[in-house]
């Protein structure tokens, strides 16, 4: 008989991921002014919390949704 193991869905919250990652540019890239990724960072920090704030089903099918 096949035993099974329950593992819960990862969850994910709301992080501020702006500041790091721009001290992570500016240590990383010393030629980069991380000023000029202010759009993308912001962008990227928006798109991240919108994935978080949708409830979808739990099945794969659910995925197409996020994808949009």
């Amino acid at each position: 008989m096949a035993t099974f193991l329950a593992v819960p869905l990862k969850q994910t919250q709301e992080v501020e991921l702006i500041k790091p990652m721009r001290s992570f540019i500016q240590n990383t890239f010393s030629q980069a002014d991380p000023d000029d990724y202010n759009k993308a960072l912001n962008e990227f920090s928006k798109l991240r919390n919108l994935m978080i704030a949708k409830s979808v089903d739990k099945h794969d099918s659910a995925l197409e949704i996020l994808y949009r």
